[in-house]
């Protein structure tokens, strides 16, 4: 075992437990005072719009991704392919539990007009963990190379200098074509996910173009409401429903 799968190792530990506890005292925050009936009145009485409750479920997730990324890379002989593959899905289920914090909060302003010392910690806690976690994900990808790199350097030692071609130091430079189609080549092996990123990127442009135009709808059905009241309402009935689909879209 290197020192980097020993550190790896320590970083999960501390990020994990730090995590979760980080996240129960925000729990029993989640009233006036600090005490624990505030966490465990909140699996009785759970409720989207007052509970925090789901918030400990994203730690216990960030604290099995890391898990297993900590396995894969103490266990596995070559743990680098796979780390990099699942690198992805990391990467994705960081970003969402990051957006999950806003939505939240939104959910918990829903009925009530503050919230407690607790609630806006554990949003916060949140957010911040789950950039560490994918972050943590990244040191082993990089632990793993390292570990590789070695490996190979162990197996493939530098023959004589001799035996090692001169370097090329009249070499043409690449016009702006030949730059481009180099870099195609680059990405031939990630094609699936740059063709998804322009994709998506290319859906949400069209549908925030609509965004403007149905905000005027809306502004234009409330100041109409006077001369037809009954038209306006179903103007802006219409309107906040195409608006809802192309929130949702985008």
């Amino acid at each position: 075992m290197t020192s980097g799968q020993v550190s790896s190792a320590v970083k999960t530990t501390v990020l994990g437990a730090t995590d979760i506890a980080a996240s129960l005292a925000c729990l029993c925050y989640h009233g006036t005072t600090f005490t624990f009936d505030n966490f465990a009145l909140q699996f009785g009485n759970f409720s989207m719009f007052d509970s925090t409750i789901d918030l400990l479920l994203l730690t216990i997730l960030r604290i099995a991704i890391i898990s297993l990324g900590c396995a894969i890379l103490l266990l596995k002989n070559q743990p680098l392919v796979l780390l990099r593959r699942l690198s992805h899905v990391s990467f994705s289920i960081a970003i969402l539990i990051c957006a999950y914090s806003p939505t939240k909060l939104l959910l918990l302003a829903e009925k009530k007009d503050y919230l407690y010392l607790g609630d806006w910690l554990a949003l916060i806690e949140n957010f911040i963990f789950a950039i560490l976690a994918h972050n943590l994900w990244n040191s082993f990808v990089r632990v793993a190379k390292e570990w590789s790199d070695q490996q190979n350097a162990e197996h493939h030692s530098v023959g004589d200098d001799d035996e090692l071609e001169p370097e090329d130091t009249n070499v043409k430079p690449f016009e702006t074509f030949e730059v481009v189609v180099r870099l195609l080549q680059y990405c031939r092996r990630e094609w699936f996910w740059h063709l998804s990123g322009f994709t998506w990127l290319f859906i949400y442009s069209v549908t925030r173009i609509f965004v403007p135009y149905y905000t005027g709808q809306v502004i234009a059905s409330v100041v109409n409401s006077a001369g037809d009241p009954d038209k306006a309402h179903q103007a802006l009935f219409d309107s906040g429903k195409l608006m809802i689909v192309i929130s949702i879209v985008s």
